[in-house]
């Protein structure tokens, strides 16, 4: 479920290394702070996604406010385009 918003965001991917730790560790933080499963897995992917631009596992680590953000943004977006919530 990658939206043209996410790829703007997220764009020039210089490596991916990391980026499924990255998934894995913040679906579990979520879920484990009872996010439901489906908000821990969008969490994870813009985690994920946010990985993508920086060279290195450690350095490319997003932290909370940068997922925060990109998760807002993402659900902005959404709005905009779908405002009756009919899953476009």
């Amino acid at each position: 479920m990658c939206r043209r918003s996410w790829r703007r965001r997220c764009s020039n991917p210089s490596a991916s290394t990391g980026a499924g730790d990255i998934f894995a560790g913040v679906f579990a933080s979520a879920w484990a702070r009872a996010a439901s499963p489906v908000a821990a897995v969008r969490c994870a992917c813009v985690a994920g996604a946010l990985a993508t631009p920086v060279l290195g596992a450690a350095a490319s680590a997003p932290s909370e406010a940068q997922i925060d953000r990109l998760e807002r943004a993402q659900a902005a977006e959404k709005e905009r385009l779908d405002p009756a919530g009919a899953g476009i």
